[in-house]
């Protein structure tokens, strides 16, 4: 779905890839049909293909102290989702965790369930991932279980200083230098890892569906680019006697030639000019 910004450039984007935005005061992970106008949206190395978050932890893990973090994270995931073939209801894994003199804070085995499905990034309390190991009899987890605590308390506490980054380059507001430090000790702050990230306002969002180039897909792109993209697919399909969005050929067989996206609805046309100076992808971003 071609979405315009503010500063005059434009995204392809595919309804659910998933972008930081801001709105008012909140800033959360959406969908991008979800968009906007007057939203604020964050791009990595001015893509919508790389995760903000995801970014930070690959440049963090560079560093010796942090090399662990992205694959204890993972293997937290992947131990959570496992507990499902154990036999536990929720209700079970809450009440065991709930026992004795060590018990968990939580209170809704509704949060439990989260955890295992992977919709919410792991227990607040690092003693939880302790806890929930022994609820669920699972002793890989619980030898690990310190570790996989930190890394997941040092992924909130990313979440939170990246946020704050961002709210002060969308309101242009002086963020303190304490309030973007991650890691005193090493003096590494959010901006030293997020130098590739850049903001923009949504101007506007058009929801009509067309196929579009895969390379000009999730890249931002001048205007003139972006139709040129567009009619270029347009024509390509034109030639072989469909229209975008319903080309020959199986959905699977379609998927692999284009990425679907939202655009306008209206037919898309161009001079012999144009169509000539275009191949069939887009220039990608470096």
């Amino acid at each position: 779905m071609p979405t315009t910004f503010t500063d005059g450039q434009c995204l392809l984007v595919e309804p659910n890839d998933v972008l930081y935005r801001r709105r008012d005061d909140q800033a959360r992970r959406v969908a991008a049909r979800a968009l906007a106008p007057g939203d604020v949206v964050a791009l990595v190395d001015a893509t919508a293909r790389r995760d903000l978050f995801e970014c930070v932890v690959d440049v963090l893990s560079e560093l010796p102290k942090y090399a662990p973090l992205g694959l204890l994270i993972s293997f937290w995931h992947d131990r959570a989702r496992a507990a499902r073939a154990r036999g536990y209801t929720h209700r079970e894994i809450l009440a065991s965790m709930d026992s004795g003199t060590d018990r968990t804070g939580i209170t809704s085995d509704q949060t439990v369930g989260t955890w295992i499905r992977g919709d919410s990034e792991g227990p607040e309390d690092p003693d939880d991932v302790c806890r929930f190991a022994v609820a669920v009899n699972d002793q890989e987890l619980r030898l690990r279980a310190d570790t996989v605590g930190q890394a997941l308390r040092t992924r909130r506490i990313l979440h939170r200083a990246v946020g704050r980054w961002l709210s002060a380059q969308i309101t242009g507001a002086q963020l303190r230098r304490a309030d973007a430090l991650i890691d005193p000790e090493l003096g590494v702050h959010v901006a030293d890892l997020l130098e590739a990230v850049s903001v923009h306002e949504v101007a506007g969002v058009d929801p009509q569906l067309v196929s579009a180039p895969v390379g000009a897909v999730g890249v931002l792109l001048d205007p003139e680019t972006m139709l040129a993209a567009v009619t270029a697919r347009a024509l390509s399909q034109a030639s072989r006697g469909s229209r975008p969005g319903t080309g020959g050929g199986t959905l699977g067989e379609r998927r692999g030639r284009d990425a679907a996206v939202e655009v306008t609805a209206v037919e898309l046309r161009a001079g012999p000019e144009l169509s000539g100076a275009v191949g069939t992808e887009a220039p990608m971003s470096a």
